[in-house]
Formats: C-alpha cells, sequence, structure tokens
C-alpha cells in the first residue's frame, strides 16, 4: 500500500500534472471511513484525458465517492458502483 499526504493536492508543487490516466477494475474496500478515488488537481496541478470506470468501492456514506475539481478536465466516469 502507498502512504501520502492528504493535504498534498493543496500544497504540493512538485507532483503537479497527470494527463492519459486510466483507473479502471479496482475494488476499494474501508471498514470506517469513505472510499474514494482522487482525480483533483488541487491549487497548482492538471489532471487531463482520465478515465475512471469499472471501479467498485464500498464504504462509507459519501453520495459521490470519485472526487475531481475544476483542474480535473476531460473526465470520463463510468459504470462504479458505490
Amino acid at each position: 500500500m502507498n502512504t501520502y499526504d492528504n493535504n498534498c493536492s493543496s500544497v504540493c508543487t512538485t507532483i503537479t500534472k497527470s494527463y492519459n490516466v486510466v483507473v479502471s477494475d479496482n475494488i476499494l474496500t474501508s471498514a470506517w471511513t469513505t472510499s474514494t478515488i482522487d482525480l483533483r488537481g488541487g491549487v497548482y496541478g492538471v489532471v487531463e484525458n482520465v478515465t475512471a470506470q469499472g471501479n467498485i468501492l464500498v464504504g462509507g456514506t459519501v453520495e459521490n465517492p470519485i472526487q475531481t475539481d475544476s483542474h480535473t478536465t476531460t473526465a470520463n466516469i463510468a459504470n462504479n458502483l458505490h
């Protein structure tokens, strides 16, 4: 499992641009919190041409667990179960 600084999307400038991203066919399970897929660019970043499909997110009560922001462009989000 990878670990990361949860605040990095808003304060880190080293990982700022992601292009042609595919997040597919994953099963995420959380016992005490919500399973999410974070496609946000944050303050400094860009997430462009991203596809998130066929993922199963188990746990939590968030209405839309696939997160985007104004720096997420050309997003194809389909056929995910939560």
